[in-house]
């Protein structure tokens, strides 16, 4: 597994979104990521940041606080940020696949506070697509990619990891881890599943019924059948009412429209009817009356009309002769006047004047007429509106105005027609009284007989349930000696299957924890490259106790190691453990060389942290990995980041390089 990225939003001291890009030795780069801070400035915000991404609420970290988990998460929410948008942590992570394939998840945990508590929630990206399932189930997943048991041997704080050295009882997690990596846990789960049969069956023996019980769900079951009787004989009896109740209604029904019920029904609304056509009758002969008093009579003499808009015509001609003769002859003496002032040729001159002396003669000759029929000019418009276009207007309205009135007429005939028929009122509410008691009376026997179904069918449903009840009985009565007897037997063989896997998980802890014992062994030589101070790691295969020994078998006391030597073996032991995993995991450390001394701090940087994992990411103090340290890593180092802190803002940002040096160049 590779760490592609990791991003931290408003989480603890870092403010708004910073992003580390660890390097890998799978790339060809170098395999160590160094993450540089003074104390207090978010190095194990880091650490604590990817286990809570991971794990949740199931954090090593969560489960070491006293905090609730919604508590905790709001301590995380950094001081600056809007609560309301909270915080979240990315990771981006590469898992392999089959052959050279491998997939892509991004896991993003954040959390907010709303109505003053904290939410959370979960979201996964496989190759880049949403995985609702995935997420769901996660705690599920990421057991199997990285088990919560083995975690702390990949990411952990250096300062705390030296009390797997100091302590003479191998602590809890430690041997939680072992338990996981010999495959132990499911022996032991199974066990623990045994001793619940065990529990189970125990039970039964106490429980064990009599016949007494038997024998009250069997009175339960008489007096339900009974109350079931009685109901379903009242539900006949009520049936029979109700099918009386539906014909007495169909009779006063028939009555009631012999009686003229069904005219007295629709009079009112045949009255309505006739007020409404009478009024729109009323309506339309107003409308005719209108176009019978405008232009509608003319359109019978529509000939005729077309005559005078012709003798119009021509007397508009005659008028129009008479207003411009005058200005004519005053045209004609002016240019003729001008021609003879530069036309000195009196034939041309000649012709002229008589072409302007027969002009003149044809439009006195019009002038002199009488006009045949003498119309202003807004009344020759009205005229040619209504030859043209009003003509079919008002001829279509009229058509239409004639066709509604016939219609109309028709339609109130009809009605008038129908409110001739005659009744007698008096019977005709005398027979719809008899015929609203009727109805009321059906109505009121329908209830009651849907009141005595519902009730019967609450009372069978007790009784199959209290017969269902009598059947279990009987059959648990029956099979009471039987199932003691068999929970006897249950209790026996699951008690040997615990000793048949207590020996198994003895077989195959002495079998496997060989091969612990010389990893962690390795390790430990590899970084002292001390012979003489131990020769054999021992691993108890009960306690999981773990002790140093030299050649002779003698056990080497913890107590008389020294700090360092303590240091390095908690390192060993999580180093062989880890490669014991065969799990290709990166690895975090934090404050790794806070407990060493200075004859070890070479050892751990030079043997362990290049060969640690294909991935390392060391949270480093200005103390830690410099200097000498920091050149003995030249080549296994891929990626530097540098942790700034404001000390007036409380934020921490992350920067490319490293801690600066006393000539000012980055480290």
């Amino acid at each position: 597994m590779i760490i592609r990225a990791i991003r931290l939003r408003n989480f603890g001291l870092y403010a708004g979104e910073q992003v580390f890009r660890p390097s890998t030795s799978l790339d060809g780069a170098g395999s160590i990521t160094l993450v540089g801070g003074l104390n207090g400035r978010g190095k194990t915000s880091l650490l604590e940041a990817v286990l809570l991404n991971l794990y949740g609420s199931r954090s090593p970290v969560v489960r070491a606080s006293e905090d609730a988990y919604t508590t905790y998460l709001e301590s995380l929410i950094h001081n600056g940020a809007d609560r309301a948008e909270g915080s979240a942590v990315e990771l981006d992570l590469e898992i392999p696949g089959d052959g050279d394939s491998h997939s892509l998840l991004r896991i993003r945990r954040s959390w907010r506070v709303a109505n003053k508590r904290a939410s959370e929630k979960l979201e996964v990206w496989r190759n880049s697509r949403e995985d609702e399932q995935l997420a769901t189930n996660w705690n599920t997943y990421v057991e199997e990619l990285i088990p919560s048991g083995v975690s702390w041997l990949f990411f952990f704080d250096g300062e705390k990891i030296a009390t797997l050295a100091e302590e003479e009882e191998t602590s809890e997690s430690l041997r939680i881890a072992i338990r996981s990596l010999l495959g132990l846990d499911l022996v032991d789960k199974l066990i623990t599943d045994l001793d619940a049969v065990i529990r189970r069956n125990k039970a039964r023996l106490r429980d064990a019924e009599g016949a007494e019980v038997v024998a009250a769900i069997e009175a339960e079951v008489e007096s339900l059948e009974r109350s079931a009787d009685v109901i379903r004989q009242q539900h006949a009896s009520k049936n029979n009412e109700v099918l009386r109740a539906e014909e007495a209604r169909r009779k006063a029904e028939e009555e009631y429209y012999r009686a003229g019920g069904t005219l007295a029904e629709s009079r009112s609304n045949l009255e309505g009817q006739r007020r409404e056509l009478e009024g729109r009758l009323s309506e339309i002969r107003s409308e005719i009356r209108l176009l019978a008093a405008g232009a509608v009579p003319l359109l019978l003499v529509v000939p005729l009309l077309m005559q005078v808009s012709i003798a119009v015509e021509s007397a508009a001609a005659v008028h129009q002769a008479r207003a411009i003769l005058p200005l004519v002859q005053k045209r004609d003496e002016t240019l003729l006047n001008k021609l003879w002032e530069h036309i000195p040729d009196l034939t041309k001159l000649d012709v002229i004047k008589r072409f302007l002396e027969e002009d003149r003669a044809e439009m006195e000759t019009l002038a002199a007429r009488t006009p045949p029929i003498d119309l202003s000019a807004v009344g020759l418009g009205q005229l040619e509106a209504l030859l043209m276009a009003g003509r079919t207007d008002l001829r279509e309205r009229a058509s239409v105005l004639v066709h509604e009135y016939h219609e109309t007429e028709d339609r109130l005939e009809q009605v008038n027609r129908h409110l001739l028929y005659q009744f007698d009122q008096a019977a005709v509410n005398e027979r719809l009284a008899e015929l609203s008691k009727a109805a009321h009376e059906l109505a009121t026997k329908q209830l009651e007989k849907e009141q005595l179904q519902k009730r019967l069918h609450e009372v069978e449903g007790q009784l199959g349930v209290a017969r269902q009840r009598h059947r279990s009985a009987l059959e648990k009565f029956h099979q009471q000696l039987d199932d003691l007897d068999d929970a006897k037997r249950n209790i026996a063989t699951a008690m040997r299957s615990q000793e048949t896997l207590r020996a198994f998980r003895k077989e195959v802890t002495e079998r496997k924890i060989h091969a612990l014992e010389t990893g962690v062994m390795t390790a430990f030589a590899e970084l002292t490259h001390k012979t003489t101070l131990a020769r054999r790691v021992r691993i108890h295969p009960e306690t999981l106790q773990i002790t140093l020994h030299v050649e002779s078998g003698d056990e080497v006391l913890k107590s008389r190691l020294s700090s360092g030597e303590k240091q390095m073996l908690a390192v060993a032991i999580l180093w062989g453990l880890a490669r014991a995993s065969g799990r290709d995991l990166p690895v975090i450390i934090d404050t790794p060389m806070g407990r060493l001394d200075s004859s070890h701090r070479m050892n751990f940087v030079t043997r362990y942290l290049p060969n640690a994992s294909h991935q390392v990411i060391v949270l480093s103090t200005d103390t830690e990995i410099v200097g000498a340290y920091l050149d003995s890593l030249e080549g296994a180092v891929g990626q530097r980041y540098h942790l700034r802190f404001d000390e007036q803002l409380v934020r921490t940002t992350v920067e490319p390089g490293y801690f600066p040096t006393k000539e000012g160049i980055t480290a």
